[in-house]
């Protein structure tokens, strides 16, 4: 962990540091890579702090309403997922079969738990117009602890109600 610290630390402060007592100028602000590093250095929460490790977060991108409506619909009354966010309007810029598209799309983000990832993926490539759509699961390292539980309530089939504190 320290080695990342340093890594993080400009090269001029790390040379004054050696070279002198005094406090050491402020470095700039991390940029590209160095940021990273130090986001990834970053203290881990605290042990107390709720998280439920079967819960991800799955992103999947649609060109247009219609398949929006067509993968919420194969996800959410099944309960593949406790819930979906629709954030319209993004621009993927991505290389396929060798040229660089730039397209308007909506991001589905769908809470899930870990277990249900393979019918839902599953669900979403038989609903989606892609011939390879994106389905990206990223782990839910903590949050709210009443949400993750009523996620993974719902994601299993229990139906604990209340609307996930979405309203």
């Amino acid at each position: 962990m320290r080695a990342l610290l340093r890594a993080a630390v400009h090269p001029v402060q790390r040379s004054l540091n050696r070279r002198s007592s005094t406090l050491p100028i402020a470095a700039p602000a991390p940029r590209g890579h160095a940021r990273a590093v130090a986001a990834m250095a970053a203290p881990p929460p605290p042990p107390d702090a709720p998280n439920h490790p079967d819960v991800v977060c799955v992103y999947v991108t649609c060109p247009d309403a219609p398949s929006t409506d067509k993968v919420i619909d194969a996800v959410v009354p099944t309960r593949l997922a406790a819930c979906v966010n629709v954030l319209p309007g993004i621009t993927s810029v991505y290389r396929w079969k060798g040229e660089i598209q730039r397209d308007s799309e909506a991001l589905l983000i769908m809470k899930t738990l870990r277990a249900r990832l393979p019918d839902l993926t599953a669900a979403v490539i038989a609903a989606h117009p892609y011939e390879t759509p994106e389905v990206l699961a990223l782990p839910a390292v903590g949050g709210s602890a009443a949400y993750l539980k009523w996620v993974a309530e719902e994601a299993s089939g229990g139906g604990g109600g209340g609307g996930g504190g979405e309203k």
